[in-house]
């Protein structure tokens, strides 16, 4: 169960192939996350999937990324598989995929039956280049998506993800051997009080002290 210590990861899914069975809109959410990043889908569903997102669906399985499977699960739909989602409350059948999960080394996650999970998901909140994570390891899904909206608006009312890209601009523009020091100035100037307390001056005064790139000198 998730309840033990877990250690979250950040994956790179791109062109790797995962697993979503159930039916309705939590296998359609997990479906786009996994799509979002790049997966290769196989969906397997009991049911006939909604027709007003079947054109979606079919659309997205002709570029290749994703496969729709309407027949019930096998265990081989596991094989070569680096993640599988179960998205019904089926008790009995979160059991054989767990199972067959852990024969194959296949991470698996039943949606709220964490006693069965290899791993949890985790809500995002996203600004830019910044992405926040938020986990209760499965024990409370809807304590981490209220935590997650909450930093979803203070990132925003921040600008937080626009500060974190000019920041980026000018590490590029910084010698190696002065980078770590003026970064590190501005990591310590960045507070979250009520708000995310961006230091913008500071950073414009770096910005027109390296308008240009310094020459690489160490």
């Amino acid at each position: 169960m998730l309840s033990q210590p877990n250690l979250p990861v950040a994956l790179l899914l791109q062109g790797r192939p995962v697993l979503v069975v159930g039916h309705g809109p939590e296998l359609e959410r997990r479906v786009n996350q996994f799509l979002e990043a790049g997966a290769r889908v196989r969906v397997v569903t009991r049911r006939p999937l909604d027709p007003g997102r079947l054109t979606s669906l079919t659309q997205l399985g002709d570029s290749g990324s994703l496969e729709i499977c309407e027949r019930e699960y096998r265990d081989t739909d596991l094989d070569d598989r680096w993640l599988a989602v179960m998205s019904d409350r089926d008790h009995e059948l979160a059991a054989n995929m767990a199972r067959a999960a852990d024969q194959r080394c296949t991470f698996f996650c039943a949606i709220d039956q964490p006693e069965f999970n290899s791993f949890a998901h985790v809500a995002l909140a996203r600004q830019g280049p910044i992405t926040l994570a938020v986990s209760t390891g499965g024990a409370v899904p809807g304590l981490s998506g209220r935590l997650r909206d909450e930093l979803a608006r203070l990132l925003a009312q921040s600008d937080l993800g626009a500060f974190a890209h000019r920041v980026a601009t000018l590490r590029r523009r910084i010698a190696p051997r002065r980078r770590g020091s003026v970064v590190a100035a501005l990591m310590q100037a960045l507070r979250l009080e009520g708000r995310f307390d961006v230091p913008s001056e500071q950073l414009g005064e770096a910005e027109q002290r390296w308008p240009v790139d310094e020459p690489p000198t160490g």
